[in-house]
């Protein structure tokens, strides 16, 4: 079975310190991901159309690790200083999904939970595409070097006069990148993937509130299943 990173996102207004639940009201017909059935209450009917309170997300791949592995953001619990709405869905939700074993008490699910300022995982985005960066650059320029060595030998055994096969020519910059299929092109994608995803997330609360937020206003609460 996969595991989910499932992610709420909190903003707070300059000068106040009270965390508060994004949140927007979205067509159900619009909306692709799976829904929740049992889920009606977050359901308003708007001139005869379902709209749908969206709340939350699911997510898997880098981020997902990066909450289950990365010592600095993970395990750290759900935030003391958690917004209302939040905390009154976290508590919701394991009432209602909470598992009991026969012996009258309930287990959460839940795992891993914690919590991450914006500011933290861009401060962790940098480094990762940093280092991602510089490793797929050495190995572009160590292949580049190889078929320039590769042309020395050729040029060494035509002054020979021995034979020698043709010369495969040099990937151009951009069907080198496409084409190649190594740790490190993965690595570099996966950085860059990370960070279009916390771009989204600023630009998400901006939309969403009308307002404009700096990254450590904004904070990813979250918790593995």
């Amino acid at each position: 079975m996969s595991v989910d990173l499932t992610y709420y996102i909190e903003f707070r207004d300059k000068g106040n310190s009270e965390w508060k639940l994004l949140s927007y009201m979205m067509p159900i017909h619009k909306r692709r991901c799976y829904r929740d059935e049992d889920g009606e209450d977050a359901v308003i009917l708007v001139e005869g159309s379902r709209y749908e309170l969206v709340y939350c997300d699911s997510i898997q791949g880098t981020v997902r690790d990066l909450f289950s592995e990365n010592g600095e953001i993970s395990g750290r619990g759900f935030p003391s200083d958690i917004s209302e709405e939040l905390d009154m869905i976290l508590k919701k939700e394991y009432e209602k999904y909470a598992v009991d074993y026969g012996d009258g008490e309930k287990r959460d699910w839940r795992w891993g939970k914690s919590y991450a300022l914006l500011s933290e995982l861009y401060s962790i985005y940098k480094q990762e595409y940093n280092e991602a960066f510089e490793r797929y650059m050495k190995r572009r320029m160590d292949s580049r070097f190889d078929y320039i060595n590769s042309r020395f030998d050729r040029m060494e055994r035509l002054l020979e006069q021995k034979k020698v096969a043709k010369l495969k020519p040099f990937e151009k910059e951009e069907e080198w990148f496409d084409d190649e299929d190594s740790w490190e092109k993965e690595s570099l994608n996966d950085a860059m993937w990370f960070g279009k995803w916390l771009y989204g997330v600023n630009e998400l609360v901006d939309f969403a509130t009308g307002g404009w937020y700096n990254s450590d206003e904004i904070r990813v609460v979250c918790y593995l299943s």
